[in-house]
């Protein structure tokens, strides 16, 4: 749970500078950051994900 909230903490400001971006330098930090921080949050959601982290220790 603590990685889901890091990494919306990380994607959800990005994406107002992104629309914020007057020079390709900044767009493509922002645009950078967003390709690499949903697909973390959406594979932290798949059941193989999950089973693992409830798996019996």
């Amino acid at each position: 749970m603590t990685t889901v909230v890091l990494m919306a903490l990380m994607v959800l400001p990005t994406v107002t500078r992104l629309g914020e971006a007057e020079s390709a330098g900044p767009f493509l930090e922002a645009a950078v950051r967003i390709l690499l921080g949903v697909p973390v949050v959406v594979l932290l959601f798949l059941p193989e994900s999950t089973a693992w982290f409830d798996r019996e220790r």
